[in-house]
Formats: C-alpha cells, structure tokens, sequence
C-alpha cells in the first residue's frame, strides 16, 4: 500500500445479535459464526434446497444436521426445541451477520458472487 493508509481489521468483525427466545422468554446473545461454520452453514442451504420431499429420512436428516448447528453456534438455546420457522429464521440471521456491509453494496450495483464457481487459490 503505497499511502501507508491504516486497514482497522477490527472493523470488518461482524457484530453479534440478541434474540428473544424460551418460555418464559429471556435473551440469548448469538455470536458470528466461526469461518468453519459459516461454510457448513452454506452447506446446509445447498441441501435445503435440493432435499428430496419424498425421502422423509432425508428430510429428518437435514433437520436434525441443522439444529445440531444451530445449538453449537448457539449455546445459549441449551438444546431447546426448535420449531421449523424458528430455525430458519436463525440461519437467516447467522447468514447475514457473516456478510460484510461490502455485499450489500456490490449487490446494489448488481455485482453478485456465484456460490457454484470456486476460486483459485495460490
């Protein structure tokens, strides 16, 4: 960087959210997800949306696999049911918290990243 100009690090670190959830209901913190989860969460979504309808042991598969990381990502929820709109909301949640304020803009000027290409490394 020829301007020497200072890059904050700290500022591209997603901000964390709190939720309301439980009977009686009390405050959960949810952390960004970790690299690692965050991939596995991109995982889930691919599944989710070519889970055949037809196999229910599939479907249940995908369920359990997404509550499983759901409680690990979130531990505050103490493996307490969720219901289906629940845990959608959630992973909706964990997704955008994992995306930078950068994205909204790229996708603003109709620049979208195709999750199918991979890229290149080294």
């Amino acid at each position: 960087m020829a301007d020497n100009k200072v890059v904050d690090l700290n500022e591209l670190l997603p901000q964390g959210v709190t939720i309301k959830f439980g009977n009686p209901p009390r405050d959960i913190d949810i952390p960004p997800p970790r690299t690692g989860q965050l991939l596995r969460l991109g995982a889930l979504g691919q599944k989710m949306q070519t889970v055949d309808a037809q196999n229910p042991e599939a479907a249940d598969q995908l369920d359990e696999e997404m509550a499983a990381l759901l409680y690990e990502i979130i531990p505050g929820l103490n493996n307490e049911p969720l219901h289906t709109a629940q845990k959608l909301k959630l992973f909706e949640i964990l997704t955008e918290m994992a995306m930078p304020e950068q994205m909204d803009e790229l996708k603003k000027r109709g620049i979208t990243l195709d999750p199918k290409v991979k890229p290149k490394l080294g």
